[in-house]
Formats: structure tokens, sequence, C-alpha cells
């Protein structure tokens, strides 16, 4: 499925992980707000994917 300017879901998962890292693109995926996605250390990120799971 394309979004509206042509690029599909698995490809903006992947360059959201390229610019933030895997947990990061996880939490952005699941709806979670971006400024609080991009406040996050990335231990706090990983915390935070671990709790979903």
């Amino acid at each position: 499925m394309k979004n509206n300017i042509g690029s599909t879901k698995d490809e903006m998962f992947q360059t959201w992980v390229k610019e933030l890292g895997y947990n990061k693109a996880v939490l952005l995926s699941c709806c979670y707000p971006v400024k609080m996605v991009i406040g996050l250390s990335e231990e706090d990120a990983e915390a935070e994917v671990d709790a979903l799971t």
C-alpha cells in the first residue's frame, strides 16, 4: 500500500530505522508521538519496546 507521497509502509519504516534506529522506528510505527520518540535515549526507547512485547 502506497501513501500519498509514494512510499510504502515498509519503505517508511526502513527510513525511520536508518535515521532513528530500530527501537524508535518501532515506537513510531505504534503511533507514539513523534516529539516523545525523538526525545528518548536509545536505552529508554529499547525499554519502551520491551514493555510492548
